[in-house]
């Protein structure tokens, strides 16, 4: 009974920028995913967990500011968004069986936007043809407009949507190659992390490349200090040299329209960043509202840390790097548990809690130079990635005390 409703909000979380669904629609979707899992889990003990209760605090403090500013109906469905996809991973949470249902439907929706902007670079034709029945007129046009300069954004119509949904692809099979001890397997991995940072590359957005290799040089850095043979240290080694080394080369291929795409790092992104820091200067304590930079500079400021000191003011942000932190930093912790503690119980958490952790990087680096905060269908995929991560927080908790009950008894 639970498949349907998880399945029609994944969908809406990796198609909905596609299909451009009314906010109030994906709304009303969304509440159905919550009532079908309360009445899957009400009879289950729902656990205190500081990361959702900071996020929940953060959006009452974004309606507070909304209700003494600013009201703008659009800003108002965005925080109902917000907090209807905070409920469903919180219920999520207690779920292992769901958790392991969306982690494999996310593998394969990134999966499709992989082919899709590989296809499109191949055959630009036949996914604009998709394009013209899928997209609305404006995003279509976007969306030729972006081939006809290079840019590949596959089904979505917007490279920087496209980009993103491409990484969850490259952090899955990051840390599966980093995870994985055997072999055929690890050639497998290497090749699809390949293929899908070519697509990344295809999309043409710097930041988000530069994000994950940022952090597969992190991994790999880690994985060389935690290895305990010197074959692997080695071969560790080399494969982060050959990142670096690519990366350069990426970075500084003349013939690749990637060079050419500073929009990430150009003066009108820092004309934003001073324009709405001037704002905050005015508004420190409390902020003008959250929403109302964009609709006083006409566009988001591509920096959701400044952004949401503009708006919401130094408490607003203190309580965000407070929800972003809290697992980040709970993961890490479990990560360096079971790295201590090896063995077999312990060993097929390993996956979920890197993976968990790669994507919590991603989006709290994507927010220096983008606005994962301000587009629903990012934050509610960094949402199930912490889910992932306390979920698996929880079951090893669970394991070690089955493991010393049973030692007790044996004893």
């Amino acid at each position: 009974m639970y498949k349907l409703p998880i399945l029609s909000f994944c969908i809406l979380l990796f198609f909905s920028v596609s299909l451009n669904v009314y906010p109030a629609l994906v709304l009303g979707i969304f509440a159905i995913t919550l009532l079908t899992l309360f009445m899957r889990n009400y009879s289950n003990s729902f656990k205190k967990e500081m990361t959702f209760s900071s996020w929940i605090f953060l959006v009452i403090t974004f309606t507070v500011s909304i209700v003494f500013n600013e009201k703008n109906i659009e800003n108002i469905l965005y925080v109902g968004l917000m907090l209807t996809t905070i409920l469903i991973f919180y219920l999520v949470m207690i779920d292992g069986k769901i958790v392991t249902f969306i982690k494999k439907i996310f593998f394969l929706l990134s999966g499709l936007h992989v082919f899709f902007v590989l296809l499109q670079s191949q055959i630009p034709e036949l996914v604009l043809k998709v394009n013209a029945v899928i997209l609305p007129l404006p995003s279509y046009i976007v969306s030729y407009s972006q081939v006809t300069r290079g840019m590949y954004a596959g089904l979505t119509g917007q490279v920087g949507a496209a980009a993103f949904f491409i990484t969850i692809q490259i952090a899955y099979l990051s840390v599966k190659l980093f995870v994985n001890n055997t072999l055929k397997y690890k050639a497998l991995y290497f090749i699809g992390l390949i293929v899908s940072f070519y697509a990344l590359l295809l999309t043409t957005k710097r930041a988000l490349l530069i994000f994950n290799i940022l952090i597969l040089i992190i991994y790999a850095i880690y994985k060389l200090l935690i290895n305990k043979t010197k074959i692997e240290r080695i071969l560790f080694l080399i494969f982060g040299l050959i990142v670096g080394l690519s990366s350069i080369l990426i970075l500084f291929n003349y013939k690749r329209p990637i060079l050419n795409n500073t929009d990430e790092f150009s003066s009108g992104r820092l004309s934003l960043y001073s324009e709405t820091l001037m704002i905050s200067k005015d508004n420190f304590l409390t902020g003008i509202g959250f929403g109302n930079v964009e609709l006083i500079l006409g566009e988001k400021t591509h920096n959701i840390y400044i952004q949401i000191l503009a708006e919401v003011g130094i408490l607003g942000l203190l309580v965000l790097l407070i929800a972003l932190f809290i697992p980040l930093i709970d993961i890490f912790k479990k990560i360096m548990y079971i790295n201590k503690n090896l063995n077999l119980h312990l060993e097929r958490h390993r996956h979920n809690l890197y993976l968990s952790f790669y994507m919590q990087l991603v989006f709290i680096f994507y927010g220096l130079l983008g606005n994962p905060l301000y587009d629903y269908f990012i934050f509610g995929i960094y949402l199930f990635f912490v889910c992932l991560g306390l979920n698996t927080k929880y079951e090893i908790e669970e394991g070690n005390k089955h493991e010393k009950n049973w030692s007790t008894n044996v004893s």
